[in-house]
Parts: structure tokens; C-alpha cells; sequence
């Protein structure tokens, strides 16, 4: 069938009733000649879709998220030892930094192969893919015990783990739009979160338990091995419980956005791939990578550069250091949460995005000028401090400002997940997190840079008003992008089936009552441009809207 032939068959209505021939002849011109596969998508419908959330969804996320915690945990164990490791391997610091160097050198240059992986793919080929890399890993890392070769070894098993890593941070989003319900998406995003900062805990205690007290090379060879064969079990055991239990998709969609997009791929010869320049031909898309990428680069300067600003402002006050640390990741875990909590209740992306932002400008002015004046104040006062208890208050303050600073800058990375698909949509989730996250990674490069030869020639002060700076100008483009909440108006569509082919409704320019539509939908690229036709005949379709403004993108 012809596209133009479509025009007789789709009835669009609504609950108003006071529009009905204003957009006839802009309609038929532009869905006669530039209908897309996409849009044709939408008239393949030939029954009422059975949209269904199973039990077994819960199964999928569990095991991702394991998975999520042991390749996180992988990406910097070695940094809790790198004390062990220079003495046992007999090398510096750098070298021992790039075990978790690598991770971000991987991730930049493959992502792009790795998301079209994902795609061509499926879910369960992707996450088996990466629960093997990473099990790999493990299994080189094993043989890096030897004193002589076996840092190059531990380099060779964290390239492996790096791999894994492209595959398994990029299918979660995937995951939660395959499976879930719309009102569970954002909070399967802020698991997410949270299972990265629980992998880099853990990263942090289970290495220091075990070979944090030895000395000897005899017992650090022990440790070491230990060490490495419990990762060993752990990513296998994952590896082996995702062969049997993971499965690519559900029999019936979870949403009716989901519903659209299988329709448009099976029905309509669209193939789910797509470019990094259909992507950022989406200029809403471009703006919140950005802007995202600047909250992203924040929390690595802050996060690498914490150590170094608490010493120089506290010289010799190392517990300082690891109670702020602590708190702020662990207040990140619990903003995340509650960002997931508020995106699934109201749905405001734009807005949620604001008041995190916001808040997070706050809590770091408020901790910068905390750090800066209340180490000065100590060094002035610091017998009366002891006497009135000042530098206790002054203790408690700086923690409160890392905790709300915590909350509400890593509280964001759930909106960062989650707010690209919906801008993206229908284009795939992990394609979308993907291109975001390697975005992230390279601002993180290059601010944490940045921040560094400013905290060393000019001191913390200066430092934290550059990231400042940086966060204001991300609220900046923030307020710039507008709002296309392209997910959610296709989950509220209601398609009603109509197979009367001998409606006297059949034409679009008979008496009736539409609604009003964005002219705009009609020109919104499909996936990719194909030109195979429909396998089925168009049938009477009626898409009725809870406002007569939404349109299915």
C-alpha cells in the first residue's frame, strides 16, 4: 500500500471536538510524500496490543545489577593496595593508575562498536558477551601473581574487564525499557547507580581486608591470589547464572512505547540501529550531553582532587578524609534512589533535572567556602576552638555540605541515565547511554585535569569555584533545552482497533471531530530510512490521547 493510501484509513480522535479541518491539507501533503517507516509503524496495529509486566522482570535486573557490581568493583580494587602493589611489583604509583586508566581508554574509543553490538544483537547475546569478558578477565588476572611478569598480566585481565565494561554499563537502560513498566524505568536506573558506587565500595574493603595487613612477599603472593581466585568465582558463578536465566525479551511488552518500536521493526523493515549523527541531529539530545557531561566532569575532579583539598586545608588529617569520602558517595546512593523515586512519580525530567542542579551549585558553594575559611579560622583559633567547641560545629557543617552536595550532584546520574532515551526515543536506550557516558568520561578527563594544576598553583578556593563555574554553566544550557517527553506520550496512547473496512469514517476528510497535531511528528526521522514497505496491509487504526496536544513520537 502507498503512503498516501494511509490517508484513508487512520482516524485520529480525541476528547475535543472543536477542530476537525484545520490540518487536512497539511496532513495529506506531508504523509503522502515523506511518510516515514516509523510513522507507518503506527497503522500496522491489527489487534489490541497485550501490554503485560512479568514476574521474571525482577530476575533480569538482579542479575544485571550483579553484574554491574562485580565489573565496577574490577575497575579500581587496585587502587585501595596500590601501596601492596608498588612494593610487590616494584613500581610507581602511575603505573599502578593505570589499571584503572585503562577502563576510561576503552570505553572512549569502543563504544561505538560495542552499542551497535547491542543492537544488532539483542539483550541476551550483549550480556552474555560482557559476563564472559568479565569472567575472562578474571581468569588472566589469576596468572598475575608472579612478581616478575605479572603486572602486565593484571594490565591484560583490566583490558578484558575494560571490554566487559562497554557491554555492561550500556545494557541496564536497555533492560529497563524491555522489561519494565514506565512507572519502574527510572527507578531500575537509580539501582544502577547505586550498584556502581556499591562495586566501588566494595572495592575499597574486600582488597584492604584481605592483603591490607601483610607485609611479606611470601604473604602478599597468598593474598594476592586469594584475592584474585574469589573474583575468580564470583564472575564465573554471574557468568553461569546468566547463561541460564537471562532471556532477550518478555512474549509481550512491558509499555506501549516498547509495543511501537517492536511494531515498527518487525512490520515496517526498520532495522533497530542507528547513528551517532542521527543522535546528535536531536538538538534537545546534544544540550543534555552536554550539560550532563559538565555534572559528570564535576564529580570526577571533585571525587580525584577530595584527598588532596581535605590535606591541604586539614595537613595531617586523614580521618577528615575518609569520613567525607564516605559520606559523600554513601549520600549519592540515597540521592539517587530518591531521584528514581521523583522521575517515576511526576515524570519531569526538565524540572527534577533543575532542582538537582540547582541544589548541587548550592551544597558546593556552601562546602567551598566552609573548606576555605574554616581551616583558616583554625589556624588562627585553634585553642579557643578546642575550649567553645567551634571546631566541632565547624566539623559537623562541612559534613552536612558534603552530604547534600553528595546527594543531589550524584542523586543527578539517575536522570542521566534515564532523561537521554526519553529524548531519544525511539531510538535504542543503550546507543543513547552509551554516547552520554562516553561523553562523560572525556569532560571527567579533562576538568579533573583542569581542576589539578589549578588546586596546585592556586589552592582549593580557586579549584571549587572553577567547578563552580562549570555547574553554571551546565544550569545555563540546562534552562535552554526543551522538554520532549517523547516516551511517555507514546505509553499514553490508547490504540483502539477498528476493522471495518467499511467505515463510512474511512476518510480522513469526513465530517468529524480531531484533535490537534504536531505537525512537526510528521517530519521526526524514523530510525533509519527504509524503503521496504509494510508486510501488512494498513487496517483502520483510531489513536485516541489523554491530551489532544500529544502525539506518539
Amino acid at each position: 500500500m502507498k503512503p498516501n493510501d494511509l490517508l484513508m484509513n487512520i482516524n485520529y480522535a480525541t476528547q475535543k471536538s472543536d477542530t476537525h479541518s484545520l490540518l487536512s491539507k497539511s496532513i495529506a501533503r506531508q504523509l503522502s510524500v515523506n511518510a516515514t517507516p516509523f510513522a507507518r509503524s503506527l497503522s500496522s496495529v491489527k489487534q489490541q496490543p497485550e501490554i503485560r509486566a512479568y514476574k521474571r522482570r525482577f530476575l533480569m535486573i538482579i542479575l544485571a545489577l550483579l553484574l554491574c557490581i562485580s565489573n565496577a568493583y574490577a575497575w579500581i580494587s587496585a587502587s585501595s593496595i596500590s601501596d601492596k602493589l608498588t612494593y610487590y611489583y616494584g613500581i610507581s604509583n602511575q603505573k599502578v593508575n593505570l589499571l584503572s586508566i585503562i577502563y576510561f581508554c576503552v570505553y572512549v574509543t569502543c563504544i561505538v562498536p560495542a552499542t551497535k553490538l547491542i543492537e544488532r544483537k539483542g539483550l541476551r547475546y550483549s550480556i552474555i558477551v560482557g559476563a564472559g569478558l568479565n569472567f575472562l578477565g578474571a581468569i588472566i588476572k589469576c596468572g598475575s601473581v608472579n612478581q616478575d611478569y605479572g603486572f602486565h598480566v593484571a594490565l591484560v585481565g583490566q583490558f578484558f574487564n575494560g571490554l566487559a565494561c562497554l557491554l555492561i554499563f550500556n545494557i541496564p537502560p536497555e533492560i529497563a525499557s524491555t522489561w519494565c513498566k514506565p512507572e519502574e524505568v527510572s527507578r531500575v536506573m537509580s539501582f544502577l547507580v547505586c550498584s556502581c558506587f556499591i562495586g566501588n565500595a566494595l572495592a575499597f574493603f574486600i582488597p584492604t581486608l584481605i592483603v591490607g595487613s601483610l607485609k611479606t612477599v611470601g604473604e602478599l603472593t597468598t593474598g594476592f591470589y586469594n584475592l584474585h581466585v574469589g573474583f575468580l568465582v564470583v564472575t564465573g558463578s554471574i557468568f553461569i547464572l546468566i547463561i541460564l536465566f537471562f532471556e532477550d525479551s518478555p512474549p509481550h511488552p512491558p509499555s506501549l512505547s516498547q509495543f511501537y518500536r517492536i511494531n515498527a521493526i518487525v512490520n515496517c523493515g526498520i532495522k533497530e540501529t542507528t547513528s551517532i549523527m542521527d543522535l546528535m541531529s536531536n538538538r534537545n539530545l546534544v544540550v543534555f550531553i552536554i550539560y550532563s557531561s559538565i555534572n559528570a566532569g564535576v564529580f570526577d575532579a571533585f571525587t580525584t582532587l577530595l584527598n588532596q583539598m581535605i590535606l591541604m586545608e586539614f595537613p595531617g588529617d586523614s580521618a577528615k578524609v575518609g569520613s567525607i569520602g564516605i559520606l559523600f558517595i554513601l549520600s549519592g546512593m540515597v540521592g539517587s534512589l530518591f531521584c528514581g523515586y521523583l522521575l517515576d512519580k511526576f515524570h519531569k525530567y526538565k524540572e527534577i533535572s533543575v532542582i538537582f542542579y540547582g541544589m548541587s551549585i548550592f551544597f558546593l558553594t556552601l562546602f567551598m567556602f566552609k573548606l576555605h575559611f574554616s581551616s583558616t579560622n583554625m589556624i588562627n583559633t585553634r585553642y579557643d576552638d578546642l575550649v567553645n567547641g567551634q571546631s566541632t560545629s565547624n566539623n559537623i557543617l562541612l559534613h552536612i555540605y558534603v552530604f547534600g552536595l553528595g546527594f543531589f550532584l550524584i542523586g543527578y546520574w539517575t536522570i542521566r541515565f534515564d532523561f537521554g532515551p526519553e529524548l531519544a526515543y525511539p531510538h535504542p536506550a543503550s546507543t543513547v547511554c552509551g554516547l552520554t557516558a562516553a561523553c562523560c568520561d572525556v569532560a571527567g578527563i579533562i576538568i579533573s585535569m583542569i581542576s589539578s594544576k589549578i588546586v596546585d598553583n592556586y589552592g582549593t578556593l580557586m579549584s571549587n569555584l572553577m567547578l563552580l563555574v562549570f555547574l553554571l554553566f551546565g544550569m545555563c544550557l540546562l534552562f535552554t533545552l526543551k522538554p520532549e517527553y517523547k516516551r511517555q506520550e507514546a505509553n499514553a496512547s490508547k490504540p483502539l482497533i477498528n476493522n471495518n473496512s467499511n467505515s463510512t469514517n474511512n476518510n480522513l476528510f469526513s465530517n468529524g471531530s480531531y484533535g490537534t497535531l504536531d505537525s512537526k511528528w510528521l517530519e521526526r526521522k524514523p530510525l533509519i530510512q527504509s524503503q521496504i514497505p509494510c508486510k501488512t496491509d494498513y487496517p483502520n487504526v483510531c489513536f485516541q490521547y489523554s491530551s489532544p496536544n500529544h502525539i506518539i513520537a
